[in-house]
């Protein structure tokens, strides 16, 4: 594993540490209120009202079969209309459902359909009594997240990839070449 490979998972175990232990709290809220979806949203924007050190830019709750159970949660507004939507086919849901030895997964980062932005949502089992009743999902935008110590997972050494010397050589000389992309760009 190189060191980017190794920084990365310093950092996803950092960020993981950060989330089990609240986002672990707010799962047994909504263990004990998951029968009335009301009170599942009043749970999620209590929670999101919260200052702490990380900010979450969305949460709402998944059902075991992967249906969106609550509404969207944010700090501007609260969007019931995605009620029952099917999330089934979501990568993040499809790899927790693999990995069933951890209640806490992060997604792979991915670009947030609304912000344009990278984000990555984190997703924690909502369990009642033994019985997976679905999943907290919390959203988070990258550049949000607390980061690590990033001394401490820099590489030992400064390395620069240098690409190839001919076009290096030739850097500043380049020109611009007008497209047939610009002569129709208003289109």
């Amino acid at each position: 594993m190189g060191w980017l490979e190794s920084s990365i998972s310093k950092q996803r175990s950092f960020i993981e540490g950060l989330l089990t232990d609240p986002l672990g709290q707010l799962a047994d809220i909504c263990a004990s209120t998951w029968d009335e979806r009301q009170l599942v949203d009043d749970a999620l924007s209590r929670f999101l009202q919260q200052k702490t050190d990380h900010r979450c830019r969305m949460l709402y709750a998944i059902d075991a079969r992967g249906a969106q159970y609550s509404s969207n949660i944010s700090d501007s507004a609260i969007d019931d209309s995605i009620v029952g939507q099917d999330l089934s086919d979501r990568p993040y849901l499809e790899a927790l459902n693999s990995n069933r030895d951890t209640s806490l997964l992060l997604s792979d980062v991915y670009i947030d359909k609304q912000t344009r932005k990278p984000c990555i949502t984190a997703l924690h089992t909502i369990m009642r009594e033994g019985e997976l009743l679905g999943y907290i999902a919390a959203d988070f935008g990258l550049k949000d997240l607390p980061l690590k110590n990033v001394s401490s997972i820099e590489p030992e050494r400064w390395r620069q990839i240098k690409g190839d010397p001919s076009i290096r050589g030739t850097m500043f000389q380049q020109t611009r070449t007008r497209s047939a992309m610009d002569d129709h760009i208003d289109e």
